[in-house]
């Protein structure tokens, strides 16, 4: 064989190879947008329990639209209203022996300031801390879900110290 035609054969070769790579990533691409179009239509609480599940947080069913899990030994509940499918409130509490109401509620007041996004009260024998948040039905909630949690968690640590209140 002539080295020309050689050539052209390598060459044509090189170019299926070249169109047959390009199409793939296409495919791939495609693929991708599909599956992060279908993971955009979720619902809000199949959402919050993937992410519960790709982080291994235990979780269960409580109440038709409310769920116990528990994140760095503190036990908490994801709450989902059907009605408003963009509402999401997460919850914990722990039981208080404090008499000294005053300075927990100045303290709680500080923190509500200070973490802005997150509520406390303070009741007679518990002090209840939640986050409640309006989530995009596209939105990735992902990284939020972690921050919120963070907070959560860091909030009931720092009240705790602050107040000296026995923790859980």
């Amino acid at each position: 064989m002539k080295p020309i035609i050689k050539n052209i054969l390598a060459g044509f070769a090189g170019s299926l190879v070249s169109i047959a790579l390009f199409i793939g990533v296409l495919l791939c691409i495609d693929k991708i947008q599909e599956h992060q179009e279908e993971k955009d239509k979720l619902p809000l609480n199949e959402k919050v329990l993937a992410y519960l599940d790709k982080h291994d947080i235990p979780y269960e069913e409580v109440d038709t639209f409310a769920y116990k899990f528990t994140y760095n030994d503190d036990i908490y509940f994801y709450i989902y209203d059907p009605e408003d499918p963009e509402y999401m409130l997460i919850m914990s509490s722990w039981a208080i022996e404090n008499t000294n109401y005053h300075a927990l509620l100045e303290t709680a007041n500080e923190l509500q300031w200070k973490k802005k996004f997150i509520k406390i009260k303070v009741e007679n024998d518990r002090v209840v801390y939640s986050i409640e948040q309006l989530v995009g039905v596209q939105a990735e909630i992902d990284e939020a879900l972690t921050r919120w949690l963070k907070v959560l968690n860091s909030t009931a640590i720092e009240l705790a110290i602050r107040a000296d209140l026995e923790h859980k």
